[in-house]
């Protein structure tokens, strides 16, 4: 006992150690899961287009300009430009719940002039010039062909 406090340090001690060794634990399991989460998602397939033809490859392989083909009720965890949809009228609806907690559909719609990319030969002539300014988020990009 400390002449200062009429306590002993190990009960102010003792408790907070127990509270940081708890909220340790708490966050190195949720680390853990998380980890697991990514790397299950991360060895997950997706189709890409390579010389013309769809070749399935993990997501982490996944590399920026990569022409992906999302099958319905997929998932994709990449900012993803849509191009075309076997929709008639070059739509998909898209559920956005893991960025904004929205869980109802939203419409997105592609460009007219990509809904014939559906077939890998006219993807594979695909060319996108995009211009960013950093800071901005405004995106400019035109289709070259």
């Amino acid at each position: 006992m400390t002449p200062i406090s009429p306590v002993s340090p190990i009960t102010n001690v003792a408790p907070l150690s127990m509270v940081l060794l708890v909220s340790l634990i708490k966050e190195a399991f949720e680390d853990w899961k998380r980890f697991q989460n990514d790397m299950s998602i991360n060895n997950s397939t997706v189709e890409i287009l390579q010389d013309q033809q769809w070749v399935p490859i993990p997501w982490r392989k996944l590399q920026v300009g990569d022409i992906v083909k999302i099958k319905k009720d997929g998932f994709f965890p990449a900012d993803i430009l849509f191009l075309s949809s076997t929709n008639p009228d070059g739509i998909c609806y898209v559920e956005t719940a893991n960025l904004d907690g929205e869980t109802n559909l939203k419409i997105r719609k592609a460009l007219e002039r990509t809904w014939d990319y559906l077939v890998p030969e006219k993807a594979y002539e695909f060319m996108l010039k995009v211009k960013l300014d950093f800071g901005s988020s405004l995106i400019i990009g035109s289709i070259i062909q």
